[in-house]
């Protein structure tokens, strides 16, 4: 009946967000891999770009990290990570930005850096 795949998004009434998603069918790793991508990418040039005093000074660092490694393992465990995600981590804990991210990054990236570059500079006062 769906010989491309599926796609069933769940929207929140209230925001319109992207709340979850189910997807089935060949082109479903590539969809996830371009928001995983974006999400990267348009992070990355948000700490390269407007935060990047932020980084000079040391309070502000962009990471990769690759949950395959032991290190990696580690961080995925302490904060409950299984696939890409996006957290914004202070000495007082950390705040999970994956589904914002996925949201947002590759549909509304404007949106997504504000956003993303408000909950930095709170995170940092």
């Amino acid at each position: 009946e769906h010989p491309e795949g599926i796609c069933k998004l769940i929207v929140g009434k209230k925001y319109h967000e992207v709340l979850g998603a189910h997807m089935m069918g060949n082109p479903c790793s590539e969809i996830i891999h371009s928001m995983c991508i974006a999400i990267e990418n348009e992070t990355k040039a948000l700490v390269e770009g407007e935060l990047s005093s932020l980084v000079k000074k040391g309070k502000v660092t962009f990471r990769i990290i690759d949950i395959t490694t032991p290190d990696g393992k580690k961080l995925a465990k302490k904060y409950k990570v299984t696939f890409s995600s996006l957290f914004v981590v202070t000495p007082n804990g950390a705040e999970d930005l994956t589904r914002f991210a996925f949201a947002n990054a590759r549909s509304n990236a404007k949106e997504f850096c504000s956003q993303l570059k408000n909950k930095v500079m709170k995170a940092v006062k």
